[in-house]
This record gives C-alpha cells, sequence and structure tokens, in this order.
C-alpha cells in the first residue's frame, strides 16, 4: 500500500467530525485552563531555553526580499512584531540554499524570489537586525533552510520554452526527473555532485546563521518539498549512487550543519508524516544525526489541505501524531544532542487556548506550533498569557501554501507592519463621516478611522452587523467563521459602549436625503454588492433557492435537521448547486454528510476555477469526490424546468432530474449609492469600497476598508 492510500484511510476518519458535538465545542476561544502554566513554562532545545511553548512557523518569503536575496523592510517587520506579541520561538520562512541549482526559486533574470542569506555583509547586516529585533522581546528565532521545492516548483519565464522541450533551457529540478507538481513541464534528474552542492550549501548557511545570531536552525524537510521528496522511496527512484538510499540526503544535511556548528547549536527537523506508515527508522536516525527537536506535520503535498492546516479540519488533528512519535521516543530511549528527552511539536489548528493546554498537560506534545493563529493576531501569545482570550482575533481560512507571498484573510496589516504602525497617528483636524454598510469592509474602516480620532457613524440596514459573513455559518464545520463574526461584534459593542465618537445605528437604510441632512464630511460606502441575475433561475415555478438569501446566523439549533427544515427540502433527495461562490461547497457537503443527500456541482468554470485553489475547498472537494458526488466544469445550461436541469459541459451533455435547485452565482457591484451621492455631492469626499464597488475575497474586502480608514 503506497502512502496515499495509507493516508486516504487516514483521512476518512475526519468526513463527518463535525457532527460530533463535544469536537465542535472545542472550536471555542474559551480560559477554563487559564492561567496556562504549561504552554508558558520554558523548554530547553539542545543549550537554548526558549521562554514558552508556543512556537511560530512562517509561511515561506515569497517576495520579501531584494534582488539579492536581502530581507527587505517588511520582512524585519513582519518577525518583530510576532516577536512583541510575545512568541517563544519564531521559525522563519524557508531560505533556499540551492541557488542557481534550483532555477524555480529566482526570477526569469535570475535574481531570487526569496531571502537568501549569502556571505555578503549587505544581506548579512539585515539578517543580524532582524535577528537583534526578535531577541528584543525576548523570543528566539531559528533559521529555516530549504533544499528549495523541487517538483512542487514554479518556473518562470521559460515555462513556455520547457514546455517545447528545448534541451538547455531550464526547467525545475527533482530526484528523478518526471512531470512537475505544477506546470506541464518535465523537471531536470539532479545529479549526485549538485546534490552534494547542496549539502555543502546547507553548511555554509548554517555558519552564516550563527554569525548574524539566529539561535539554532529548523531544517524544512516536509510541505513537499525536495528534502520530502527525496525522502520518499516513491520519488526518489535512484537505483544507483549515494542518494539511491531515500534517507541519505536528509541525514547528510543534518551531519553537515551539525559538524559546521558544533554540538551545542539546536537543530529542528520539520517533516510530513503519513499515519498509517510512520518511518520511525528514519527518526531515530535523524536523532542520532545530531536533530534535538521535531515539528510534525500529518500528511504530504498530494493531502495539501491536511498538511497545512484547511480549517474545515477538527480542532487538534495534529495532536494524536505527535503523540504517537513521543511515545516512540520514549519507548527507544531516544535522546538528543545535550542527552535529554527530544522535543515533539505538534502543528494542525491548535490555537484554541484551552485545547493547545490539555495536550500540553497530558504529554502528547511538547510545545505548539502555530501558523495562520499568529497571521490573524499577531498578539496571540500575550492575549493568552494575559488572559484577554475574548480579544484573539480568530483565524477564518488556512492561509500556508509553499510560494505564495505572506497574506491573511482577516489580519489587514499583514505583511504591512512596516507601514501600519501599531501605534496609530491621530489627525489634527477630526472629521465626522459616515460608513454605509456594516459588512467585512464597512466595520474596518469604520474602527480605523474611529482609532485616528474621527467621529464615525456606521450604518446598517439589518438588525446586525456581519454582511456577508452572515450568509456562510450554515454549516457547523465553519464555526471559525462564527467566532470571527462573533469577536467583531464585540469590538463592535465595545466601541459603542466606551466611546461617543463611534456610533452604530442598524435597521437603518442609509438614503441620499438621510445622509445629506447629516453633513457628513466624509462617506463610505460599503454596502455590498448585489446577486447576479440569471434569467433561467427567475421563473416562479421552479423550486430554487439563492445561497446569498440564507442566513442561519440567528439560529441555536444546531441538531440535524435544522438546516433542511428551514430551508423546507426535508422530502427533497436529489439537490442540484449551479453557481461557484464559496458557499456551493459549503452546502454541498452539510447536504452530503450530515442529511445523506444526492448533490450534483454544476461550476461555470473550469477545474482549476479560483473557488478551489484554497485549502478548505480542497478539502471539501476531496470528501465530495470520496462519496461520489457529480461535479461538471464549463456549465452551459439549454433547458431548465421545475423537475430536469439540461447543460452542456466539458465532459458532454446531460440532462438532470432535480427535486431543488440552488443558486450560487455570487455577487456582482451595487455602487448606485455612491454614484449619488457622489454626483449630487452630497458630502467633500465620498469612496466606495467592498463588493459594491467589485466584488472580492473577504481578505480583499478587510484591506480595502482598513486601507481606507487609516488614511482618512
Amino acid at each position: 500500500m503506497n502512502s496515499n492510500q495509507n493516508l486516504a484511510e487516514y483521512v476518512d476518519q475526519y468526513a463527518d467530525w463535525f457532527l460530533d458535538t463535544q469536537l465542535l465545542q472545542k472550536n471555542q476561544y474559551s480560559n477554563n485552563l487559564h492561567p496556562y502554566d504549561h504552554m508558558f513554562s520554558q523548554i530547553k532545545l539542545n543549550q537554548v531555553y526558549v521562554k514558552n511553548r508556543i512556537m511560530f512557523n512562517s509561511l515561506p518569503n515569497f517576495n520579501m526580499a531584494e534582488q539579492l536575496g536581502r530581507p527587505n523592510e517588511a520582512l524585519s517587520a513582519f518577525y518583530a512584531e510576532r516577536a512583541k506579541g510575545g512568541v517563544g520561538l519564531i521559525t522563519t520562512g524557508a531560505v533556499p540554499v540551492t541557488g542557481k541549482l534550483d532555477p524555480t526559486v529566482v526570477d526569469s533574470y535570475g535574481r531570487s524570489v526569496f531571502p537568501q542569506i549569502i556571505d555578503d555583509q549587505s544581506v548579512l547586516s539585515v539578517w543580524a537586525d532582524l535577528t537583534d529585533n526578535c531577541h528584543t522581546f525576548s523570543a528566539k528565532i531559528f533559521l529555516t533552510l530549504s533544499a528549495g521545492p523541487g517538483l512542487a516548483g514554479t518556473l518562470r519565464g521559460d515555462s513556455e520554452k520547457a514546455g517545447q522541450h528545448f534541451l538547455f533551457v531550464k526547467r525545475p529540478v527533482s530526484p528523478s526527473g518526471g512531470k512537475s507538481y505544477i506546470q506541464n513541464l518535465n523537471t531536470r534528474r539532479l545529479s549526485e555532485r549538485k546534490l552534494s552542492q547542496i549539502i555543502e550549501n546547507f553548511g555554509k548557511a548554517s555558519e552564516l546563521a550563527k554569525e548574524v545570531d539566529f539561535d539554532g536552525i529548523l531544517i524544512e524537510g516536509g510541505r513537499g518539498a525536495l528534502i520530502a521528496q527525496m525522502s520518499d522511496p516513491e520519488i526518489n527512484r535512484r537505483k544507483f549512487g549515494s542518494f539511491n538510499n531515500h534517507q541519505t540526503f536528509a541525514l547528510e544535511i543534518v551531519r553537515r550543519i551539525r559538524r559546521i556548528t558544533g554540538s551545542d547549536y539546536p537543530i529542528i527537523y520539520s517533516l510530513d508524516l503519513d499515519s498509517g506508515n510512520l518511518p520511525l527508522n528514519f527518526l531515530k536516525n535523524l536523532t542520532q544525526a545530531g536533530v534535538d527537536g521535531f515539528l510534525i506535520r500529518p500528511g504530504n503535498y498530494t493531502f495539501k489541505w491536511l498538511n497545512q492546516g484547511a480549517r474545515t479540519l477538527p480542532p487538534g488533528y495534529g495532536f494524536e501524531l505527535a503523540d504517537r512519535i513521543k511515545h516512540f521516543f520514549e519507548t527507544e530511549n531516544l535522546l538528543g544532542s545535550n542527552g535529554e528527552p527530544v522535543p515533539i511539536i505538534a502543528s494542525g489548528k491548535l490555537d484554541f487556548p484551552d485545547l493547545a493546554e490539555e495536550a500540553l498537560i497530558s504529554g502528547q506534545t511538547d510545545m505548539i506550533c502555530l501558523e495562520d493563529a499568529l497571521l490573524a493576531d499577531p498578539e496571540w501569545a500575550n492575549k493568552v498569557y494575559r488572559n484577554s482570550i475574548d480579544s484573539i482575533r480568530p483565524v477564518v481560512r488556512a492561509e500556508s501554501d509553499y510560494q505564495q507571498k505572506i497574506s491573511c484573510s482577516v489580519n489587514p496589516r499583514i505583511g504591512q507592519e512596516y507601514k501600519y504602525k501599531d501605534t496609530v497617528i491621530q489627525v489634527d483636524n477630526p472629521h465626522k463621516i459616515a460608513v454605509v454598510g456594516a459588512g467585512l469592509a464597512g466595520i474596518e474602516c469604520a474602527i480605523a478611522a474611529h482609532s485616528r480620532g474621527h467621529e464615525v457613524w456606521l450604518f446598517e440596514q439589518a438588525g446586525k452587523i456581519g454582511g456577508k459573513l452572515n450568509k456562510t455559518l450554515t454549516p457547523s464545520f465553519r464555526y471559525d467563521i462564527a467566532n470571527y463574526l462573533s469577536w467583531q461584534q464585540k469590538r463592535i459593542a465595545n466601541l459603542v459602549e466606551n466611546s461617543s465618537k463611534f456610533n452604530l445605528v442598524l435597521n437603518t437604510i442609509a438614503t441620499m436625503s438621510m445622509l445629506d441632512e447629516r453633513n457628513f464630511d466624509v462617506i463610505v460606502v460599503a454596502s455590498g454588492g448585489k446577486s447576479k441575475p440569471f434569467e433561467q433561475f427567475e421563473q416562479t415555478d421552479i423550486d430554487m433557492i439563492d445561497v446569498l438569501d440564507l442566513d442561519f446566523s440567528n439560529k441555536t439549533d444546531k441538531t440535524e435537521g435544522s438546516l433542511l427544515e428551514q430551508l423546507n427540502i426535508v422530502e427533497k433527495n436529489k439537490i442540484v448547486i449551479y453557481g461557484e461562490h464559496p458557499m456551493a461547497l459549503d452546502i454541498a457537503y452539510n447536504l452530503v454528510y450530515a442529511y445523506d443527500k444526492q448533490v450534483s456541482l454544476l461550476f461555470e468554470g473550469e477545474e482549476q476555477i479560483a473557488l478551489l485553489h484554497n485549502l478548505e475547498s480542497q478539502h471539501l472537494l476531496y470528501f465530495l469526490r470520496r462519496k461520489k458526488v457529480d461535479i461538471y466544469y464549463n456549465v452551459i445550461i439549454n433547458q431548465l424546468d421545475k423537475e430536469q436541469i439540461g447543460f452542456q459541459s466539458t465532459a458532454g451533455k446531460y440532462v438532470l432530474p432535480y427535486d431543488f435547485l440552488f443558486k450560487a452565482t455570487g455577487l456582482e457591484a451595487d455602487p448606485e449609492l455612491y454614484n449619488l451621492l457622489y454626483k449630487y455631492k452630497i458630502s467633500p469626499s465620498v469612496y466606495c469600497i467592498g463588493d459594491c464597488a467589485k466584488p472580492g475575497s473577504n481578505a480583499e474586502n478587510i484591506k480595502a476598508g482598513y486601507r481606507l480608514g487609516i488614511n482618512l
């Protein structure tokens, strides 16, 4: 049985986890275990003491460097903010040591797209400043070294030539050749000489890391990158030479770093594990080669949503695997370079303080690795330490991916900490500002503008804030969204209660005449978009509902049947969902796994539509396919009545009978109010942001609101 088959069987336990009410309750930011004595106790990594058990493992620092690979100002401020937020151990995003050996870590002109650590004083001085900034706040920082993405790399510039099989064109590299994971390209097999050069580069990089005061090294042996590929016998198919043993490359990297840095310098090894086929002998050999701790991630590149923490997975799903590894180390009496037990670090949706403390107390893990939680809220550790759990900004979606910019869907300052300081400059001449619409963009704009000293009036025609987030609370596996909405409601309520300059007006349609009468200095229209019209769906005899008309945010009944009863489809069995709004997958997954309904998904776009790019969608889609749900792409509807729907798709022509139809075609811009306000000069300054200007993601709307509000 290969590793993907093992993992497929392992992850089946997560298919309907959200039906377990006890597990659901662990998705809460409760403080029952305060003061979290285990979380805030010291831990020793080789000879380095870390002040608490919280580790931040960063996203790759894609495009966070200048041409020579010198870290830019944004990257330094990004890490400093997490250190200031109370994290004990920061590990940087992966810094590839391959240089020009791997063309996917540079652009088409040969310039680095990742930070590099090279023997150049202009580069090293910036790294030294970065580590110094982190040490200022008593945090430790390890440099993450990588052998590059290998099969998972993206070739820039030469991909067209490579696809045409030009002999001397640059190609992504790999252990044994074969197709790239990302592009339709053949990769180039790395020679023994080049693999040996990469190992030597690890030694040089670790020596420089020590020189600029990094406290240790993390070797990126996971995330489906080159080291993971070399360590996988299904990918490393080399028959001859030094590296035909799938452990050799990783072990030689560890030995090289240990020889260069000495016995006292900490080395952590990060790796992806298949729970059905644990490489226990490999872990033992890595420890004996000099590894002082292991960061454990379930899954692999194929199961990226598992490996990188889709928020639709159960809370703490990585603890079981970490516990098994700890048990093995204890049974084998394996000790690290310092003669003490080797710390095991768990990852996987661990941002709920009570859940994390429970695992530390029980000994399931020695540390917790937070990724998305510290992207969303850099102050997570300080807030837990101070028992300010209610103020933690919740995570809504997973952000971790190998080659992307640092990003977060709920933190508008992410990657811009150097520009938007945590101390806001007050305005000299405060304005009276109206914000129309208390959705994602409107809320952020109103709060940011108020923080500058303005008088803010936030108008919302509904009886509650949240906008389109209220439309995404239907399935209980989206508990994170409920957490986020609750957090926003508390923020707004606190401002209304404690500031005379912040006013929330609910159940009110902000008309042009009303806004004109109140003499606002600035009006911001953030009233949201409107549902895309679709003529075939407008027939009155069709049993259909638009997903944007759903609102389950007030429901308290989470028992099975509540969704179906509210939609009046209890007796319906054949359900069709048409469109690419993110709720299409949410509703399909809920109907299939909670209610055992027969569902068909009809997408207008191709298989690589943007909807499927996030990890949560990949997770849901995987399990829908496991249930044999029919999914059609490039759909053009040519027949529709109240019993069946006919369409052309990539796979051919179909006619599907159905009992109920969901329309999930999404939003279009609705700038009507803005256009009127601007045309008639109702205010000296009028702006339009969010979905009413251009439908966008949660992240785009939140950032748009913050950027405008903080600059008013």
